[in-house]
């Protein structure tokens, strides 16, 4: 796991893409472009023609040695870099984990992270199944109105132990423990009604 590892001497080859690797790489780097633009979605309702929702991306281009590549970035950081600007790339195994202009920082998840929330999450989906199998005697009754929650339980404490093992932004954690916490709160409430 990159966030403890330290930084490689400089100089060094290592972290480039061996799994006995055990530091994070820093590149020098240049910033050679950048763009914005959105990704929209039409959906039609049938009737009225639909709506579009839109959202924004942020996108530099940056080089560094062996290699060149857009990366997402936010809007804070895209207002502040332009073209020229000296960058600063993290790898770890041969993948991007922050990237460095200007004083601000962007940090990225490996592919490998981004696979255990999908896990974490069809993990507990079963288990909150099996429960409620165990507990209830009979799976029919999963998918009536007060059972309905427990799929709501499942993705959030998902994301809960994907955020334990790997960590997040303050307010993920918030939206996360509120999210679960009104699933919880249906579980209880439908069952009094």
């Amino acid at each position: 796991m990159y966030l403890g590892a330290p930084v490689c001497e400089a100089g060094s080859q290592r972290g480039s893409g061996g799994d006995d690797e055990a530091c994070v790489r820093r590149e020098a780097g240049t910033v050679l472009d950048r763009r914005k633009g959105e990704h929209c979605s039409h959906t039609y309702d049938g009737t009225s023609g639909g709506s579009t929702t839109c959202t924004p991306y942020y996108n530099v281009k940056v080089r560094w040695p062996g290699r060149t590549a857009w990366l997402s970035v936010d809007s804070g950081m895209y207002d502040k870099v332009r073209a020229g600007d000296r960058a600063e790339v993290r790898l770890w195994q041969g993948e991007v984990v922050k990237l460095k202009v200007r004083g601000r920082t962007h940090s990225y998840l490996t592919s490998s992270q981004e696979e255990v929330i999908w896990w974490l999450t069809v993990g507990c989906l079963i288990l909150a199944t099996g429960a409620w199998g165990a507990i209830s005697g009979r799976f029919s009754g999963l998918f009536a109105f007060p059972n309905f929650g427990w799929l709501f339980v499942a993705p959030g404490v998902g994301v809960l132990g994907f955020l334990a093992l790997f960590g997040g932004p303050l307010w993920v954690w918030g939206f996360t423990i509120l999210w679960t916490g009104f699933a919880v709160f249906w579980i209880v409430s439908a069952w009094r009604l």
